[in-house]
């Protein structure tokens, strides 16, 4: 039996296919509605190739082609990694035009959960309470759990009786980390991209947490010349190597430790710096000195070390003292080549699906050396 509900009107089966095509070129529908109703009306065809994009959020985007096989496929992945044949109700709160969210509906059709889909915003159980109904298994992006956690603690019970939680689409800094530990259901950050089908591993973020990430059975790793993932499996890769620009560690054939993407790697004084692995000890900084405001690093031309790493902040201006405490303390937890040289502020900065969008020009910003 087929129950969905989208924004929370129930529809079954047989308006599927009237509802999509009667308000398929209509206002009264958001953009979210009729992507989701595009995708079940052709889920109940015979249709066995669907068209996907990737989000664009690491390079331009790209349409590929999967089949209906390798989506069960997958599906079936999650669904037993997490034992989750026993859900009912599914809160799929993401944007389903892209993998993360046609997952998720995949995996209901395929496990006849009843799908409750609501178009994507910063907090999803604002119009839910406990009275209402039980999730019993949920996925969100980072911004939205954080959200959830700071505004309305009180609905902290509907992400206690899931079975599980998955979280993807961006890092999880220290703060939602921290706010993670109050919730009992397992929460689990994901790892994957669009040519995977979603995620092919988890890591648990809280309870009985995982050092690494946990790879599904069958899919194999390794890694190439530049320490980045290699990805393989039968179905899920059609048969082929995926090469991803993750550096890695592997520590067994089915554990993976995620140190940043290759294309942030800077070579400076002839030193390979991770960006992200620095980024997320300046975080760590950041939250001992009190500064809360979006930040990455990047790189401006350097005589002497080719490339000079530098930091870029969204408005808030640090006084000398503060840059002093900042600079002392990036000192002790890192090595002096990795401490940014001098800092850009930037009035805004731009996101693409929750990550900070870094090809920017830095030049005119105004800036001042770190000490």
């Amino acid at each position: 039996m087929f129950t969905f509900y989208l924004n929370h009107k129930k529809y079954n089966l047989g308006h599927i296919h009237q509802a999509y095509f009667k308000h398929k070129k209509a206002n009264a529908w958001s953009k979210e509605e009729k992507i989701t109703l595009k995708f079940l009306k052709q889920w109940f065809s015979p249709q066995k190739k669907f068209l996907v994009y990737t989000s664009g959020s690491t390079g331009r985007a790209k349409k590929i082609f999967i089949t209906r096989q390798q989506m069960i496929y997958s599906a079936c992945k999650t669904v037993n990694y997490l034992s989750l044949q026993h859900c009912k109700n599914v809160l799929i709160p993401i944007n389903t035009q892209y993998i993360g969210g046609i997952m998720m509906l995949v995996r209901a059709l395929v496990f006849g959960w009843t799908i409750h889909c609501i178009d994507p915003c910063k907090n999803p159980l604002l119009l839910f309470t406990q009275k209402h109904i039980k999730f019993d298994f949920a996925a969100f992006v980072p911004l939205q759990l954080s959200t959830i956690l700071k505004e309305n603690p009180q609905n902290i019970g509907l992400l206690d009786g899931m079975k599980a939680i998955i979280v993807g689409g961006a890092p999880i800094n220290d703060d939602l980390y921290t706010a993670l530990q109050s919730i009992q259901s397992p929460v689990y950050h994901t790892y994957g991209m669009t040519e995977t089908l979603s995620h092919i591993a988890l890591k648990r973020m809280n309870g009985a947490k995982k050092k690494y990430y946990q790879v599904f059975n069958r899919v194999q790793i390794d890694i190439d010349n530049k320490d980045c993932l290699v990805i393989y499996d039968d179905v899920i890769t059609n048969g082929k190597k995926i090469y991803t620009n993750d550096i890695v560690k592997i520590h067994s054939t089915h554990t993976f430790e995620w140190y940043g993407r290759y294309d942030y790697v800077i070579n400076s004084g002839g030193y390979k710096i991770i960006v992200e692995k620095i980024e997320r000890s300046i975080a760590k900084i950041f939250q001992q000195l009190h500064i809360q405001c979006p930040f990455f690093m990047t790189s401006i031309p350097d005589k002497m070390l080719g490339s000079k790493l530098v930091l870029v902040l969204e408005k808030e201006y640090l006084c000398r003292s503060i840059r002093q405490q900042f600079y002392k303390k990036c000192l002790l937890v890192m090595p002096k080549y990795s401490v940014p040289k001098k800092i850009y502020y930037a009035p805004i900065l731009a996101k693409i699906n929750e990550k900070i969008d870094r090809k920017i020009d830095i030049n005119h910003f105004f800036a001042e050396n770190i000490i």
